[in-house]
């Protein structure tokens, strides 16, 4: 007789019930809805910057970008403007992701790829990297914190064009920033406002096109936890397997603990989370 835990982890049946929870604060489901959607990162920047008058020409997610001596990172969202500017969005559920060093990070190698050879200085381009964080990451209960360089003594902008934003997804104000945060937390389109935000998660919900989509990312995810869990060894495998679901958010702790036939106590332990 084969073990219950021997039963495959991805089924369709878990899939509606794990996509009916998903939120665009969570990664992978972010990363479906943002591809290549003009009107979604639109509607985004225009609430997030003030200002409607932004026209966005390219969204990518999941936009790689190395450094001259190989380390690079990889952007959430990356779009560009009719203007020239370059806008990185970034989606954190852990504060531990969006550190002020990371926010550095990100804006130098938006710098560092925008100059093409033969440019000057001169010729870089306005950039923003913004986080939306679930939680207040910078401590102060601002909704929004806008970071740009200044000259310590005169108090004067540097203007050196280079902006950091800090949202603050935990921000619950009636303004459009408020809203747009609720729209990021729900899981409901129904709940949600009406604009390209709600078209967009409504289709990977509930039209069998998106749903058909978006299973079928969840079980790449599984699939690549489980090759991954295959890697590591038969005797390690599904443990390793089960906590890397846990840690995309594809999978809640008690039920992973159940899968591998421990308590969530020992699970935590074993798995190390």
């Amino acid at each position: 007789m084969s073990d219950a835990t021997d039963a495959p982890i991805f089924t369709r049946e878990r899939g509606l019930a794990i996509i009916r929870k998903l939120r665009l604060m969570d990664d992978n489901f972010m990363k479906v809805c943002f591809e290549n959607n003009i009107p979604a990162v639109s509607y985004v920047l225009h609430i997030i910057l003030a200002d409607k008058s932004l026209r966005i020409l390219s969204v990518k997610t999941e936009y790689v970008v190395s450094s001259l001596h190989g380390r690079g990172v990889r952007f959430d969202i990356f779009a560009t403007d009719s203007e020239g500017r370059l806008y990185d969005i970034e989606i954190q559920r852990s504060d531990r992701g969006a550190g002020q060093r990371r926010a550095r990070l990100n804006s130098s190698l938006l710098d560092a790829n925008a100059l093409q050879k033969g440019m000057s200085a001169e010729q870089l381009p306005e950039t923003y990297v913004i986080f939306i964080t679930e939680q207040d990451v910078l401590g102060s209960g601002l909704p929004i914190y806008h970071v740009d360089r200044s000259i310590a003594e005169t108090g004067q902008s540097f203007g050196d064009a280079a902006h950091i934003i800090y949202v603050n997804g935990a921000y619950d104000g009636d303004d459009p920033l408020g809203r747009l945060m609720r729209d990021f937390r729900a899981s409901d389109p129904a709940a949600m406002a009406d604009s390209p935000l709600r078209d967009t998660v409504r289709h990977f919900k509930e039209t069998e096109k998106g749903v058909s989509s978006m299973c079928k990312e969840l079980e790449k995810i599984v699939e690549e936890a489980e090759t991954k869990g295959m890697e590591k060894g038969q005797a390690t495998g599904r443990l390793a397997q089960l906590h890397d679901l846990v840690k995309k958010g594809l999978l809640t702790l008690s039920t992973a603990a159940r899968e591998a036939g421990m308590t969530e106590d020992a699970f935590r332990k074993a798995a190390m989370l």
